[in-house]
């Protein structure tokens, strides 16, 4: 695996074989029992593990949540720029069918699941609550969010999801669906908003608690403000629905 800056601004990760989990912990005094496991976006190609993985858990840590990111297995790159290779092949269906995408996709739905099982399984050992274990997906990562928000296995679903620009709707059952946050901008020419919409709908059509937010501008990956303060909301969002309460 390589995870060091390409040819971009921030650092990505690919070329990996082999998932693993890096655990961001709180301090003691701050720490609620709340877990969250990032997964970070890269269309199956490249992680984005600054932005969506080191600077957001860094963030939720000061909410008092204890944070997972997960490095899930990926298309193996071509190039010697593996960042350039995903953005020139993403949304080609033909080139994610000959790269194997769809069985490097099974893959990392395979790898969530399991890092849903191993946090709560270990839940003892981190210090945090097995009912307060959530999953947040950044766009192809909000599809893995999906996946196991939808899981039959009670076991390895989340306690809460957060898909942000991104989770297109399949026809999972969702009556047994945690509570969720979405939250994307109507600009965005990668995932369209249309999706996040189809996600509350249907949350809220099997009366289950969700909240959506959509920003005007923003694009794919809510740059700019007001969208960049969209961690803000989810913070709320959290207290609302009691998760960043301490342990009783």
């Amino acid at each position: 695996m390589s995870d060091k800056p390409a040819p971009v601004k921030f650092p990505i990760a690919y070329n990996i074989t082999k998932p693993t989990l890096t655990i961001f912990t709180p301090d003691s005094l701050s720490r609620n029992g709340t877990a969250i496991i990032i997964s970070p976006g890269g269309a199956f190609r490249v992680l984005n593990v600054e932005t969506e993985g080191r600077a957001t858990a860094e963030k939720l840590m000061k909410m008092g949540i204890t944070v997972f990111l997960l490095k899930h297995r990926l298309i193996r790159s071509k190039t010697s720029d593996p960042w350039k290779e995903a953005i020139t092949r993403m949304g080609d269906t033909a080139k994610f069918t000959a790269d194997n995408g769809h069985q490097v996709r099974q893959m990392a739905r395979e790898d969530a699941v399991a890092a849903m099982q191993l946090v709560r399984q270990n839940a003892a050992k981190y210090n945090i609550d097995q009912k307060k274990i959530g999953f947040i997906g950044f766009s192809s990562g909000a599809g893995l969010a999906l996946h196991v928000a939808t899981s039959e296995r009670k076991e390895t679903r989340p306690n809460f999801a957060a898909f942000v620009y991104g989770g297109k709707l399949t026809p999972d059952v969702l009556s047994e669906a945690p509570p969720a946050f979405i939250v994307s901008a109507t600009d965005d020419v990668l995932a369209n908003p249309l999706n996040s919409i189809n996600l509350y709908k249907a949350w809220i059509e099997n009366k289950i608690p969700a909240e959506l937010h959509l920003y005007a501008k923003g694009g794919h990956g809510l740059w700019g403000s007001p969208a960049n303060t969209w961690i803000y909301r989810f913070e709320e969002w959290m207290a609302v629905q009691g998760f960043l309460e301490g342990r009783k």
